[in-house]
């Protein structure tokens, strides 16, 4: 499924504002042709991946982000040498070009095209066009930048900036997207580390950018252990709400047995399908789980990772539903049929949507972690 418009939109936005500002200035060739590709890259990525920290990871592996401002920068390298060359390279004319590159640049931050929090820099460049307006030689211009350090605080405007750091933090927590969570605090903690270092407290931003590669690097396996973890646990909850489900007066006019098929012989073969395939499945990939994960079926119900999904508000089952799937565990083998009473409990959730609960709205950040309400056997 698709990751929301509203979480890659500020990703990729600066991005798309960098290729508008290229093709507004008639810039063409090769690295405007890379920044295109890279950027359709990366759309289609965030089309393709299930969750933010997958997308991130995807575009660290391939360096997309590094690909597209080395292609921005040669591109812009490329067109001011070629406007030198044709304009002239006296100091004058040097000067002119230099200010009314950060005259543009302010008129950027001014319109919050590149976000909001970037709008404190705009002192910072008020102050290098007043300093480039007071009658300064070019050469004395840049030795003054370079004193006051003024070229140095520039570089705090990149994307990752310490107040973008913070931004990707809070949605990973309002949100409740575990590793990008961990992976922007260990980000905003060697942030700071490299800032207390850094001459003015500002960080190199290739470093910053090596740091968040490396920390979802790092990340990868155990975000991958804990979505695999995840995603077979829901499927063996599915494999007994269908096998329970199956045996219920509403099967046959379910979808899960009658979406494609008005044919009640065809709805038939799928119900008895479900009955007699599930009970044999779930055993195997119980088992298989078990080995895989080093967790049997009482201990799912009590770990971290269940907790974390039933806390966020992310498991569709109601607490009723859950209840009923730990009373079927029990007699789901193959060549058993379930308890009339377990059959009657479905049948009576079903007409009020009682088998469901609302899931995507997350609880508020650090709210402690919930455990179902399990019976006594199994406590």
């Amino acid at each position: 499924m698709p990751i929301d418009k509203m979480y890659t939109d500020p990703m990729f936005n600066p991005f798309r504002n960098m290729l508008n500002d290229v093709d507004s200035k008639g810039i063409t060739g090769p690295d405007v042709d890379t920044m295109r590709s890279t950027l359709s890259l990366m759309e289609s990525l965030a089309l393709s991946c299930n969750d933010i920290m997958e997308l991130n990871g995807q575009l660290a592996q391939q360096q997309l982000y590094m690909k597209f401002s080395d292609a921005y920068s040669r591109a812009l390298s490329a067109d001011a040498q070629e406007r030198t060359e044709r304009e002239g390279t006296d100091d004058a004319t040097l000067l002119a070009n230099h200010l009314s590159a950060i005259e543009d640049t302010r008129a950027r931050y001014e319109s919050g095209e590149v976000g909001e929090e970037i709008k404190h820099h705009i002192p910072i460049l008020d102050e290098i066009l007043q300093l480039g307006r007071s009658g300064l030689s070019y050469p004395l211009f840049l030795t003054e930048l370079e004193k006051r350090g003024l070229n140095h605080l520039l570089e705090g405007a990149v994307p990752v900036a310490r107040a973008g750091i913070l931004k990707d933090l809070e949605v990973s927590r309002n949100n409740w997207v575990y590793y990008s969570i961990e992976a922007n605090e260990r980000l905003l903690e060697q942030f700071d580390t490299m800032a207390a270092a850094a001459p003015f407290g500002v960080p190199n931003s290739l470093k910053v950018n090596l740091a968040r590669e490396l920390i979802l690097w790092e990340l990868e396996p155990k975000r991958r252990w804990r979505n695999g973890f995840w995603d077979r646990a829901e499927y063996l909850l599915t494999l007994l709400v269908d096998w329970l489900d199956s045996f219920t007066s509403f099967a046959p006019k379910d979808p899960r047995w009658a979406a494609f098929t008005r044919d009640p012989a065809v709805v038939r073969k799928n119900i008895e399908r479900t009955q007699q395939c599930n009970p044999g499945s779930f055993r195997f990939r119980e088992a298989i789980f078990k080995e895989y994960f080093h967790c049997d079926w009482p201990s799912l119900w009590r770990h971290e990772i269940f907790n974390w999904e039933y806390t966020a508000n992310r498991i569709g089952h109601s607490d009723a539903r859950l209840t009923l799937i730990l009373d079927t565990f029990p007699h789901c083998y193959p060549g058993m049929k379930p308890p009339k009473e377990l059959i009657t409990r479905s049948e009576s959730l079903h007409p009020h949507g009682a088998h469901r609960t609302e899931t995507g709205q997350c609880p508020p950040p650090g709210t402690p972690l919930r455990s179902f309400p399990l019976p006594p056997s199994m406590l």
